[in-house]
């Protein structure tokens, strides 16, 4: 049973999740950028990767989700203009996936929107007491990993 400090913060953490869901969709069908949220979070992955590009499989890791189903994501990317395919120079049977002009500017987006709120959430807190609230969001990582891990091997 969690103390009356415990709900809050529950409070806080059914409320945040809620509302970067809303905001972000929100951000993304005023931008006419046309993309979901997976959509924009393959980008973000392809965008961490620079102009190297990377992998279906390094995509799908990075999102724990199938190739195939990466497959299918980074075709209609492709075809809405934010990726495209390039073979390696090194090795043509090596395919990276890199951000178009278009698929950059909406990975800046993204990214000003996380910037913001990583801001907004340090704001007035002390060095001292930014190690805290890491260490509460890395046990809070840890904890939803090991709860998707332990579901994904049952």
């Amino acid at each position: 049973m969690l103390d009356d400090y415990g709900k809050q913060i529950n409070e806080v953490m059914v409320s945040i999740y809620d509302s970067v869901q809303r905001v972000e969709q929100g951000m993304l069908n005023n931008t006419k950028l046309n993309l979901s949220i997976s959509e924009m979070n393959i980008l973000e992955i392809i965008g961490k990767s620079r102009e190297e590009g990377c992998s279906v499989s390094h995509i799908a890791r990075g999102l724990k989700l199938t190739l195939p189903t990466i497959t299918v994501a980074v075709k209609k990317l492709e075809e809405k203009g934010y990726v495209e395919k390039v073979r390696s120079a090194q090795d043509a049977r090596r395919l990276s996936i890199v951000l178009t002009h278009r698929g950059k500017k909406a990975d800046a987006v993204h990214r000003y929107f996380h910037e913001q709120a990583v801001h907004a959430c340090l704001r007035g807190i002390e060095p001292q007491g930014r190690t805290a609230v890491l260490a509460a969001m890395r046990n809070l990582n840890d904890f939803l990993q090991k709860t998707y891990s332990e579901k994904v091997q049952k």
